[in-house]
């Protein structure tokens, strides 16, 4: 069996990963997970999180003891704001044969190894988020869960993982992997907001609610929300003004009117700022199970997309698609204007003089915001 290894170095890269098998699979399988939680509370602080289910409390058993030894490794005495040594004591003992026994295929050990941070550079981000997403998606494959165990992945599994990672970042001061910075959704994940928005997907209530006087009128119960719970987390790192420290959900919050449209951004965002990102991206390991080959039924990036389809995250346009051939490059003429149906429209001076006078998270200068799934943002006043 060939070992898993790295297959994303370059851009170009991340164009045939964007077509791959890999890619189509992983993302099919988080719409599934995410269609499993529409409309389901999720009691996040259950003292007894066993399902029944012999392979999910498996799993959950061993993130469970993954989760005493935070315990048994306290943070070693440093005056540095990031990075606490003892992650890495904490990073060797993952690597005992406690792992090697919870799963079946090398390709599952290397990228469950891979699920829980950097140990060289003590840091963790969305792609380490991803890598535990391709884990239950691997195993999915092999047979161990199928289309029963959908809702229990997120509710009893992603739950637990996401309580241990937060528990880690905080205990060891990781710092935040291929982070935007404040203009960033969130400086560690993004799974929640996915999930938790798909929760309430059907609800009445205003996503902005979150940010009132009385946060918890958002939702009947806060604790059954990963989204609610998510955001409450961010006051654990980021301290000051929300529309300060976390413009994006802010912003999202005040101007996304449900949640309904929340959900359906979320998911394009995740494509765009985690999927095809090689920032983010660049770690993943591919082997038969996480397949690197293109899919012959890949969608090109100059396909329309139907955005309201329920069944895939919806395809972004590839940047290589607005890049010059090699023969244009090589040309002492390039033409300077192309028509292009993807490109926004002309507009007239006035036009133009009346769109900059709305203040947009764009136009304050973050790039995030410019290409925001959820559309121009208007800044909350």
């Amino acid at each position: 069996m060939a070992e898993p290894q790295r297959r994303i170095f370059t851009e170009r890269d991340v164009h045939l990963w964007c077509r791959s098998k890999a890619y189509t699979g992983i993302t099919a399988f988080i719409m599934q997970l995410n269609e499993a939680v529409v409309d389901t509370p999720i009691d996040i602080d259950r003292s007894d999180n066993r399902t029944g289910d012999l392979a999910v409390d498996q799993l959950l058993s061993l993130l469970g003891t993954l989760d005493t030894w935070i315990d048994d490794i306290p943070p070693v005495d440093s005056p540095q704001r990031f990075g606490n040594v003892a992650f890495r004591d904490w990073g060797r003992r993952l690597e005992e044969p406690i792992v090697a026994d919870a799963a079946a295929r090398s390709e599952i050990v290397a990228t469950l190894l891979n699920a829980f941070g950097s140990f060289t550079r003590i840091d963790y981000g969305t792609g380490h988020e991803l890598s535990f997403m391709v884990v239950l998606w691997m195993m999915t494959q092999l047979g161990v869960f199928d289309t029963r165990h959908r809702t229990a992945l997120v509710a009893h599994v992603f739950v637990t993982y996401w309580k241990l990672v937060t528990r880690l970042q905080l205990a060891y001061k990781l710092e935040p992997a291929g982070s935007h910075g404040v203009w960033g959704l969130d400086d560690y994940c993004f799974m929640p907001y996915i999930f938790g928005s798909a929760q309430v997907r059907n609800s009445d209530a205003a996503p902005a609610l979150l940010f009132s006087a009385d946060p918890s009128s958002a939702f009947p119960s806060m604790r059954d929300n990963l989204y609610a719970r998510a955001v409450s987390n961010i006051d654990k790192f980021k301290k000051g003004p929300w529309h300060e420290h976390s413009p994006q959900l802010y912003t999202i919050a005040h101007t996304v009117p449900n949640y309904y449209k929340v959900n359906k951004g979320m998911l394009k965002m995740f494509d765009a700022e985690v999927l095809r990102k090689r920032v983010v991206v660049q770690h993943l390991l591919f082997s038969p199970l996480f397949p690197f080959e293109t899919d012959p039924e890949a969608r090109s990036g100059n396909e329309e997309v139907n955005a309201t389809s329920a069944t895939s995250i919806p395809p972004k346009v590839n940047s290589d698609a607005h890049q010059p051939s090699r023969r244009l490059q090589n040309a002492r003429h390039v033409p300077t204007t192309t028509h292009n149906t993807l490109l926004p429209p002309l507009l007239s001076r006035s036009e133009r003089k009346k769109q900059t006078q709305t203040q947009t998270l764009a136009s304050s200068g973050s790039a995030a915001a410019s290409t925001s799934p959820f559309g121009v943002l208007s800044k909350p006043s």
